[in-house]
């Protein structure tokens, strides 16, 4: 049995690609459409599905009480979006993504939480600085480390707060890595950082500061 060996999250302020030329319409097709990919070679890895219900923020939305009045923009500021790179032997990375950009999901995290802004609207900006899975695959075991960190910028009349936060998770076990490993192991660690910014109290503190 897979097992997690070790969680820790922590708070931190402050293809080799493919050639259309040689390639016949049919095989070309098929190449553009895989999600994950290692030159045109395809793996057991479809697009990833990020399952929200069970996260804490999730959980804790139904007592978020007032919701707060904000315009949100993220922003993902990783050189590539995937969100695991696969490792196995001397073969090429291979490389997988979520089905819906990582901005799109930490909307959905945040909507609960968030209100339309009426007068002197608080403006957030969260930029994805970090965002992988980085995992490495033998016959018999698989190891795998991820890390999310996201900047949180807030502007209103007042000024200006910001604030990084960082989550990470650990993993190995044997046989193969399985897609649901990465699906759960990520979702965890954005909920980790943003669960982090949505009960920190300084930022609270700074919001009701005169």
């Amino acid at each position: 049995m897979d097992r997690t060996k070790t969680l820790n999250e922590a708070m931190m302020y402050k293809h080799t690609p493919c050639n259309p030329f040689s390639l016949r319409p049919a095989l070309l097709a098929a190449c553009a459409s895989m999600v994950l990919l290692s030159g045109c070679k395809s793996t057991e890895f479809g697009p990833l599905q990020a399952d929200l219900s069970t996260t804490q923020l999730a959980n804790q939305a139904s007592t978020q009480q007032p919701r707060l009045p904000a315009q949100l923009n993220v922003v993902d500021m990783r050189p590539q979006h995937h969100v695991l790179r696969l490792h196995y032997k001397t073969e090429p990375a291979q490389f997988a993504t979520f089905q819906q950009p990582l901005t799109m999901i930490i909307q959905q995290q945040l909507a609960p939480y968030l209100a339309d802004p009426t007068n002197n609207p608080l403006r957030l900006q969260l930029n994805i600085q970090e965002g992988l899975c980085v995992a490495d695959q033998t016959l018999s075991r698989h190891a795998m480390n991820c890390r999310f960190s996201v900047q949180v910028t807030a502007n209103q009349s007042r000024g200006t707060w910001t604030k990084t936060y960082t989550a990470t998770r650990n993993r190995e076990g044997k046989l193969k890595l399985k897609p649901d490993y990465v699906e759960s192991d990520m979702v965890a660690i954005m909920d980790t950082a943003l669960s982090h910014f949505m009960n920190d109290q300084d930022f609270k503190d700074w919001l009701t500061r005169p």
